[in-house]
């Protein structure tokens, strides 16, 4: 999940099991459009342009294909608190409705199927459900995140068993940090974020990053292994009233670590530089990916828009705070430049989609690198999607309208 990375000696200091990053060849031959050379083993791809001919781009579909949930109608197709969503092997969509502690089902049109789960402790019950994953074509797992966590399995929609997350091991692992957040992976490892105990919620002034620790592991703590050590979400300290206040940072810089693949793939990046890594087997970079990007100025109208949301938001924050907000956009120092990328995924055959932040029109505009890092080309999505999945031939993602009704949507990918 999330660059420059000083100071890098934190970086795998532990073994990752299973990562997989090794490209399918052993070299890659440069071309017109990348270059590949070594560096005390660490390979390097440096891509100059996209690898795909005309008519070789892959693309997705304008309108969804699949389109589920309601502002009024059956309550089944009201989705509250949509945190993840997956495509199961037949075909049938499972999403993690967490606003009502449930997984709901719909078949390959959206067409309700059936409910799993609901709010307890019994078995197939769930307390804060936010994750789902699909480990074989019959085998189902949702991660719990109420404290102290779990992984349910399901075959297909029936229970199996529940595995407390070991939070004993976890901290023997890691005195004084604490587990918030994360991911789950296809193989039932999974992706934890690291807070120090003794630095969470401290407040700089000015712009600051704070450190994130991110390791991996089973649910029941036979393995734990780190992934990296890396700055956070930039955020904006400032005071008000006597009083430390922050924010985050508009266009602030934020560190990435993410997985997905099979086998399961690890990429570190930061968005401050265009340079993603891939981790070996032995939590050593294998190889590291860039694109040749120049930052975008941050311009007025930049700002004028980002200060026109926050206004935007007054009616919905409590009278007494509102004067903090106004207070933040008074005294908050913008980055003279915008980030070189935006959000990161991995797909499920292990291919890296990079947000694009120097495309422009409506869209989401994303590269795509395969499995050695070179650079395919752009592929474009529908705007403002909330990527859950993205498969052999689609796209599945949630959206929130402008008054706050939930759907998730299926777009078909073609790749030619």
């Amino acid at each position: 999940m999330s660059l420059r990375f000083p100071p890098y000696a934190h970086f795998a200091t532990l073994v990752l099991f299973a990562s997989g990053c090794s490209p399918d060849s052993a070299d890659l031959p440069d071309s017109s459009t990348y270059s590949v050379t070594d560096s005390a083993g660490v390979r390097i791809v440096d891509n100059h342009s996209p690898a795909w001919d005309t008519g070789e781009e892959w693309t997705v579909g304008t309108e969804a294909v699949v389109t589920i949930g309601v502002a009024d109608g059956e309550p089944e197709y009201q989705l509250f608190g949509v945190s993840d969503a997956t495509r199961l092997a037949d075909g049938r969509i499972a999403i993690v409705n967490s606003g009502t502690k449930e997984i709901r089902v719909f078949d390959s049109g959206g067409a309700w199927v059936e409910t799993v789960g609901g709010e307890g402790e019994g078995p197939g019950e769930f307390m804060y459900p936010l994750k789902i994953a699909m480990a074989a074509v019959d085998t189902v797992l949702v991660f719990d995140g109420a404290y102290p966590g779990s992984l349910s399995r399901f075959a297909n929609t029936a229970f199996v068993d529940r595995t407390p997350l070991n939070r004993a091991a976890l901290n023997d692992a890691f005195p004084n940090w604490f587990a918030e957040g994360g991911d789950l992976l296809a193989d039932g490892s999974l992706l934890l974020g690291l807070h120090n105990q003794e630095t969470a919620g401290q407040t700089e002034l000015g712009a600051y990053r704070m450190e994130i620790g991110w390791a991996r592991m089973t649910a029941d703590g036979s393995r734990i292994d780190t992934v990296g050590f890396l700055p956070g979400w930039e955020h904006f300290g400032y005071e008000v009233e006597g009083q430390k206040a922050a924010n985050p940072l508009p266009f602030g810089a934020n560190s990435y670590v993410v997985a997905g693949g099979n086998p399961v793939r690890v990429f570190v990046a930061d968005s401050r530089v265009y340079e993603i890594r891939a981790l070996s087997d032995d939590g050593a970079v294998q190889t590291i990916l860039r694109r040749e990007v120049s930052p975008r100025p941050v311009t007025d109208e930049d700002i004028r828009q980002v200060e026109e949301r926050y206004r935007g938001f007054l009616d919905q924050v409590p009278e007494d705070q509102r004067g903090r907000f106004l207070t933040f956009l008074d005294v908050v120092e913008y980055p003279e430049t915008h980030t070189v990328f935006g959000i990161v995924e991995v797909d499920l055959e292990g291919n890296l989609w990079v947000g694009d932040m120097d495309g422009g029109g409506d869209g989401q505009s994303m590269s795509v690198f395969d499995t050695t890092g070179v650079w395919l080309g752009h592929v474009k999505l529908a705007g403002n999607l909330r990527i859950f999945e993205i498969g052999a031939d689609y796209v599945l993602g949630g959206k929130r309208d402008e008054l706050g009704v939930e759907s998730v949507l299926m777009y078909e990918l073609d790749r030619k």
